[in-house]
């Protein structure tokens, strides 16, 4: 499926079948051009899915699954897959989907993305908050440019809280497990003092082992989740915190 030609692919649903060639889908003449390129094994599979989510890194395609299992959703037994586009062209992908007339395909395909609105600048090599109103005001702008693209089988989920990283540390359930992992990894930070701060600045200048984060906090997650099912008397304190949430 990585290797056939997108517009040479038949797409079957249940008892339809519909043809990807540029005749039919909403994608543009450039559009399958990079799709040639970048349309590997990795995200072939959305071909095979009940269910698609793109996104848009490493970090959220470790992490979705173990959120998932927190609500007793697996995703696996659904047929839902997580599709890492590793980066923001969620649209190149989205609208193969997308149908230029009827019949419409009924897949359902979620985009989770970040705001990308920054909380802090950078002024002058110092880490400055932004100005509160400010930036709720550019994040709800941003936040409805995105969800104006999403259509008929097709939703944007966007973060009101610049990226994941930062949504988690805001995060009634996670933050004290996210902040326990953080501090692991990056020993030398000073994360006692000004830890938001701290966070913020290693957000800006790129230097948040955002993949390894997010790798050992899904092994925790998923760990305390094992522990919850097999019986144990020490029920997680974030998973009853979600499910009170």
């Amino acid at each position: 499926a990585s290797k056939v030609k997108l517009d040479n692919i038949l797409f079957c649903e249940q008892s339809s079948v519909f043809p990807l060639g540029e005749k039919y889908t909403k994608l543009a003449s450039d559009d399958y051009i990079f799709l040639e390129k970048f349309l590997d094994v990795t995200k072939a599979n959305l071909f095979f899915a009940k269910g698609i989510i793109l996104v848009e890194g490493w970090a959220e395609e470790l992490l979705i699954s173990s959120f998932a299992k927190c609500i007793d959703i697996d995703l696996t037994k659904r047929g839902v897959s997580i599709v890492n586009i590793g980066s923001t062209a969620f649209q190149r992908y989205s609208r193969i989907f997308l149908r230029k007339g009827e019949p419409l395909m009924n897949i359902p395909i979620a985009i989770v993305t970040d705001s990308d609105i920054c909380a802090y600048v950078k002024n002058n090599g110092i880490i400055e908050k932004m100005d509160d109103e400010k930036f709720r005001e550019d994040t709800r702008t941003k936040i409805a440019q995105l969800e104006q693209k999403s259509e008929h089988n097709l939703r944007y989920f966007v973060s009101p809280k610049w990226t994941l990283e930062y949504s988690l540390y805001h995060s009634n359930v996670f933050r004290w497990l996210f902040l326990d992992v953080v501090k692991s990894i990056h020993t030398k930070a000073d994360w006692d003092r000004e830890c938001e701060e701290t966070l913020a600045s290693k957000l800006i200048n790129h230097t948040l082992e955002k993949s390894e984060i997010a790798y050992q906090l899904a092994n925790r997650i998923d760990n305390e989740i094992k522990l919850k099912t097999e019986g144990m008397p020490s029920v997680p304190m974030f998973y009853m915190d979600l499910l009170e949430e």
